[in-house]
């Protein structure tokens, strides 16, 4: 189930699909220029003879191919034209981003350059000179290589680090401090490599020695509730995400489901330490933790990083000894991936699970050992 969940790329209610319209202008200029291609070619040889013999002798070329070779290419760059004249718009990027979600052609960015000759092909080795077909061919290849200047949609610039705390945050960014450095590897897609990555963040000791004298129960929604907002302007979280944000995910061009996958990979490289309850900024400097230490590190990073990432609920188990998340998902999932609804949304249940000498994170159904559960929202998460 995990495995599959890596598909998933966005849903309906996050950030627009970061390549513009590779596939959807693939699709399009197949099924438009291809039948007018054809039927002007049928309509052009049923003229006569005489007629296209004085326009030969005065072009000196085939003048059929070359009507249908110009009306092909000057198609296929019109609707490129149209398309990038009105790409802002919001109905326009809707109905694109609706026709990429269920055609499932996001995944084709890179590849669809190599795939627009195959269907012409077969047209070129029937014909003798295949003028229409190459001319139909270039067109679709100047239409592509176009789009790549637009390679995911307009997003506004997000500053994640508030102004009364720049002065705290840039000395940590430039490793001013006590140095933890992170190093993890991710898979953006299913079948696709893995990427490394690594990032130092520098740390004042001073204030790590203060979280360690807070209140420490976990006994009620207050106490969890204290835990998963205790280090929301903490310089250090703010900076890690800054980092995060402007060195990684921006770069990537990632979604928002993307860049929460990718956090949740560097903290699988944590270790296993139940030995005391941990704040964020504890479980950030020494790279250790419980299942409900990474959550309160997740739970404190989320609303920092705002609208991109994903929306989010803290998850309280029954017994309120386990605290889990809610991700914003969509209901067109197959209900076993599905978590669990609160105030008519879906969320996808996240939660760690240590297996194997290593953190494994379950996305998905909620476990029966949970149930019945308390939800609490997360001020500030995708928003």
């Amino acid at each position: 189930m995990e495995r599959n969940l890596r598909a998933i790329e966005y849903d309906a209610n996050e950030t627009p699909n970061p390549t513009f319209a590779g596939g959807v202008l693939w699709v399009l200029l197949f099924f438009f220029p291809v039948p007018l291609m054809l039927l002007l070619n049928w309509w052009l040889h049923r003229q006569p003879d005489l007629t296209v013999w004085l326009l030969q002798l005065l072009t000196g070329m085939d003048w059929r191919m070359g009507v249908v070779g110009v009306l092909t290419f000057s198609a296929c760059v019109g609707l490129v034209a149209l398309l990038l004249r009105y790409y802002s718009d919001p109905q326009l990027v809707t109905f694109l981003q609706g026709v990429t979600d269920k055609a499932g052609l996001q995944g084709l960015d890179r590849r669809i350059t190599f795939l627009a000759p195959i269907p012409i092909l077969p047209l070129v080795l029937l014909r003798k000179m295949g003028m229409t077909e190459l001319a139909l061919l270039i067109g679709v290849e100047a239409a592509l290589r176009a789009t790549k200047a637009f390679t995911r949609f307009p997003r506004p610039e997000v500053n994640l680090v508030p102004a009364d705390l720049m002065a705290e945050v840039e000395p940590l960014l430039k490793l001013q401090g006590e140095v933890v450095t992170y190093a993890w590897e991710f898979q953006p897609t299913p079948f696709g490599p893995s990427q490394s990555f690594e990032r130092q963040l520098a740390f004042n000791l001073e204030r790590v020695q203060q979280a360690s004298e807070r209140p420490r129960q976990r006994q009620t929604s207050g106490d969890w509730l204290r835990f998963a907002s205790a280090d929301r302007q903490t310089p250090e979280l703010i900076a890690l995400a800054s980092q995060l944000h402007t060195e990684i995910f921006e770069k990537q061009f990632w979604t928002p489901f993307h860049r929460f996958l990718n956090l949740l990979a560097l903290l699988s490289t944590f270790a296993y330490d139940d030995s005391k309850p941990r704040y964020a900024l504890e479980t950030l400097y020494e790279k250790a933790g419980s299942e409900n230490d990474l959550v309160i590190v997740v739970a404190n990073l989320l609303p920092i990083f705002r609208t991109t990432m994903p929306e989010a609920v803290l998850v309280l188990s029954q017994d309120k000894t386990r605290v889990g998340l809610g991700i914003a998902g969509d209901g067109g999932f197959p209900e076993a991936w599905q978590g669990f609804n609160h105030e008519g949304r879906l969320y996808f249940f996240v939660v760690p699970e240590w297996q194997g000498n290593r953190w494994h994170w379950h996305i998905g159904n909620l476990l029966e050992n949970w149930q019945p559960i308390t939800v609490f929202p997360l001020a500030g998460s995708g928003s």
